[in-house]
């Protein structure tokens, strides 16, 4: 069997796993002890794992370096919405929601670079946002178009979505630039740093910012973000982004299954559809016309 078949989508299926799987721990540690601090955890704890990786860095550290840097300060305020979504809302459906990045990804891609928008592109589009609006819009309580129309935790399950989506295209243009386990690693530096900046000056002291962690969820949740971001991005220097977005559009399957097994959450069938046009639609986007 040839290995070099098999390794793109060995490549792409291990962070459609680790995501799904991190979206529930994600959330059950985000509930205990709330967003700031169990991103400032993830992202410390992964950190050891990404520096043992260096010496396997092909780019020379440079002062590019400063451009993933600058990146993971953004993006750190657009995470705490991911976060902030599943401890308030229902994980089955507000990670659905956040993996539709993939989807804004798109969206940019034919508004800022203006790629070519084909008849699949455009029914896989109106997949994604018909699935979107099953999942985020409650009908049983539906009287007026107002933010108390959705799900909790699903506006900003959508914001994230939005911004993810744009971060999705500056790594990835980044990481050929500066190198995948250097793009990994400032990143995780710059939302670890930004984070604990936030804690302290919302005066929390460096020894609580440590106390009541569910240590055991915490690190492997870190160790699978770690692997899941980090394959991504060194898939990413080896083919096409879009194949690889592919199977992250599954990851919402994922997510459904072990919230329902661990977290105890159900959806309606309604919901359901929903996830299966949202997830369909994610993934017909990739495919070229």
């Amino acid at each position: 069997m040839n290995f070099s078949l098999l390794l793109p989508l060995l490549l792409g299926l291990i962070p459609m796993l680790c995501l799904g799987i991190e979206y529930v721990a994600n959330a059950k540690v985000s509930r205990q002890v709330g967003p700031l601090k169990a991103v400032f955890l993830f992202q410390l704890l992964g950190l050891p794992l990404l520096i043992l990786l260096l010496p396997l860095e092909t780019h020379k550290i440079d002062i590019n370096i400063l451009y993933p840097l600058a990146l993971g300060v953004v993006f750190t305020f657009v995470l705490l919405l991911s976060f902030y979504a599943i401890k308030i809302g229902n994980v089955s459906i507000t990670g659905p929601i956040c993996q539709t990045s993939g989807f804004m990804t798109f969206v940019f891609g034919i508004l800022l670079l203006h790629e070519t928008l084909g008849v699949l592109k455009l029914a896989s589009g109106l997949l994604v946002l018909g699935g979107v609006i099953l999942l985020a819009v409650n009908f049983k309580d539906l009287k007026k178009v107002n933010l108390e129309m959705f799900y909790k935790g699903v506006p900003h399950a959508l914001v994230f979505a939005v911004g993810a989506g744009l971060f999705m295209v500056a790594s990835a243009a980044i990481t050929r630039e500066v190198g995948w386990i250097t793009t990994s690693l400032a990143i995780k530096i710059a939302i670890a740093l930004t984070t604990f900046v936030l804690l302290i000056t919302r005066k929390n002291r460096v020894s609580e910012i440590f106390r009541g962690i569910p240590w055991k969820i915490a690190i492997l949740t870190a160790t699978l973000d770690v692997i899941s971001f980090s394959t991504y991005n060194f898939a990413a220097t080896k083919f096409e982004v879009s194949y690889l977005a592919v199977f992250a559009s599954a990851a919402s399957l994922v997510v459904i299954a072990i919230a329902s097994v661990f977290l105890k959450e159900k959806i309606s069938s309604v919901q359901k559809i929903g996830v299966l046009l949202t997830v369909l639609g994610l993934i017909g986007i990739q495919f070229r016309a």
